[in-house]
């Protein structure tokens, strides 16, 4: 399976980080997470199929730069699309996005890894 470790869910205002699966790969990121930007595109506007369209493009390998809002701050997140052999038991997570709406009001730690 290829992809960034996290899985991606529909919310009122655009595209939050449902689940994180890969830890370790994921620093600074954080559930409930909302992607504003996936290598200065903004995607706040987009559908889920667009964004994950998005994030299945990126090369395997390449570091792509995520902007993510948290709390009202808004922070860069950078990473590269992995194969990992472990998320074959899991689901792809690339192709595996749930698309249930998050609530609104999500926890949020005040903050900002970078």
């Amino acid at each position: 399976a290829q992809g960034f470790g996290f899985t991606i869910a529909d919310s009122s205002i655009g595209q939050r980080v449902k689940q994180i699966l890969d830890v370790q790969g994921c620093g600074g990121l954080n559930e409930g997470d909302l992607i504003v930007e996936i290598n200065q595109q903004n995607v706040q506007s987009f559908g889920h199929v667009q964004v994950v369209e998005i994030l299945k493009e990126c090369p395997v390998g390449v570091e792509t730069t995520l902007v993510i809002q948290r709390s009202g701050f808004f922070s860069p997140w950078k990473s590269s699309k992995q194969t990992l052999d472990r998320w074959e038991n899991q689901g792809s997570p690339r192709a595996n996005f749930p698309t249930q709406p998050l609530p609104q009001t999500l926890p949020f730690q005040q903050n900002i890894h970078g």
